[in-house]
């Protein structure tokens, strides 16, 4: 897969959120910004909107729900960040959101440009060979337990009786 004007949009979005930042940093203000809650509702708003305006949302790999659970952390954290804003931690907070927004923003731009393979993730459960057996917790296989108490399958003739040979090898 290539990347999309879409996701260079995202990209200048993002930028939208980094320039002003190191600016921020450097003078302690910005125009239109002007203390910490009004770089982080900033770059809550400009990150939301790059995340959503690159779009391809994939539910069905792990990589793309990797994106959408950063988005989501990403955001609650925003938001938590403006809520605090005035607090002494402001700025480590505020860092941590454009890092979290960075982050995320670079996730998105691998996953669209195909540089990670991502399959998708098994339908099936796992083998139950593979789980660890810990004091006969798991059975050695899926399944009723081995006294027959389970549903019977009509495929599967009955167990005994006279279908079988005893004594004799198949």
């Amino acid at each position: 897969m290539k990347l999309s004007v879409r996701d260079g949009i995202a990209t200048l979005l993002v930028a939208a959120i980094a320039v002003p930042y190191v600016g921020f940093l450097l003078r302690g203000e910005m125009p239109f910004i002007k203390d910490p809650r009004g770089m982080s509702a900033t770059a809550v708003v400009l990150g939301a909107a790059a995340f959503l305006f690159a779009g391809r949302f994939s539910n069905t790999s792990g990589i793309g729900l990797a994106e959408i659970g950063l988005a989501i952390l990403t955001t609650a954290f925003g938001v938590l960040t403006v809520l605090l804003a005035e607090s002494t931690v402001a700025y480590v907070l505020l860092a941590v959101l454009i890092a979290g927004i960075g982050v995320t923003w670079l996730v998105q731009m691998v996953h669209h440009s195909g540089v990670l393979g991502s399959g998708p993730l098994p339908t099936q459960l796992i083998d139950a060979t593979l789980v660890p057996r810990r004091f006969g917790a798991v059975p050695p296989f899926p399944g009723p337990p081995a006294g027959g108490s389970g549903t019977k399958d009509p495929d599967r003739p009955p167990r005994g009786g006279a279908c079988c040979n005893r004594g004799t090898r198949r």
